[in-house]
C-alpha cells in the first residue's frame, strides 16, 4: 500500500511543471543548435520552456541530453515520456490528417458527383428542347400547309364560279406555281417528320 501510494506521489509530481527561478543558462541541442544566455521558464511533460529578448520557445527533452537535465534538475525519465507523447501525437496527427484528406476527397468525389448530374441533366434538357424546337416546326409547317391547301381550294372554286358567270370568252385560273409551292412544302414537311422519327425515335 505505502509502494502504491508512492507511485501515486511521484507520478503527480513528475506530471507538475518544474518552474525555474531567474535561471539563465547557455546550452546545446542534440542538433547542435546553441542557445546563449536564454532565460529558462519551466519544465513540462514535453521540454523546457525558454526566453530571450527576441522572443522564446520549448526545446523537447528528447533534443536535449542528460546531463543538462539532471544539472537542471529535471528528472531524466522525462525524456522517456517526452518521446512516448511525441509518438502518440505523430499517430494522432497522421490519424487527423488522413481523416482530414479522406473527407476533403469525399468532397471532390461529391462536386465532381454533382457536377456530372448536372451535366447529364443539362445535356437531356438540351435534347428535349431540340426535340420540342423540332416537332413544333413540323406542326406549324403543317399547319401553314393546311391553311394554305385550305386557301387554295377555296380559290379555285371561287375562280370556277367566276367563269361559269363569264360572257366575254375569258378565262380565269389558280396559278400552277402555288400548288407547286405547296407540293413543295409537303416534301419539306415530310422531311422534317422523317428526320424527326430517325433522331428522337424510341424503336
Amino acid at each position: 500500500m505505502k509502494w502504491l501510494w508512492f507511485t501515486f506521489i511521484a507520478g503527480a509530481a513528475l506530471a507538475q511543471d518544474i518552474r525555474f527561478t531567474n535561471t539563465v543558462a547557455t546550452f546545446t541541442n542534440l542538433q547542435s543548435v546553441v542557445y546563449s544566455n536564454v532565460t529558462l521558464v519551466r519544465a513540462d511533460l514535453d521540454g523546457v520552456v525558454w526566453r530571450d529578448a527576441e522572443g522564446g520557445g520549448r526545446v523537447s527533452y528528447t533534443n536535449l541530453s542528460a546531463a543538462f537535465l539532471e544539472a537542471w534538475g529535471i528528472p531524466t525519465n522525462r525524456i522517456g515520456i517526452a518521446k512516448a507523447r511525441a509518438e502518440r501525437k505523430a499517430v494522432s496527427d497522421a490519424l487527423y490528417q488522413a481523416r482530414s484528406l479522406a473527407a476533403a476527397q469525399a468532397r471532390h468525389d461529391n462536386q465532381v458527383s454533382r457536377r456530372t448530374a448536372k451535366a447529364a441533366e443539362d445535356a437531356v434538357n438540351a435534347k428535349e428542347a431540340e426535340k420540342q424546337s423540332a416537332l413544333q416546326q413540323i406542326q406549324v409547317l403543317a399547319s401553314q400547309i393546311e391553311a394554305e391547301q385550305d386557301r387554295l381550294e377555296h380559290l379555285e372554286a371561287a375562280v370556277s364560279d367566276r367563269n361559269m358567270l363569264r360572257t366575254d370568252g375569258g378565262f380565269d385560273f389558280v396559278p400552277a406555281t402555288a400548288w407547286q409551292k405547296l407540293k413543295d412544302a409537303r416534301k419539306q414537311l415530310q422531311n422534317l417528320i422523317d428526320a424527326y422519327r430517325r433522331k428522337y425515335s424510341t424503336h
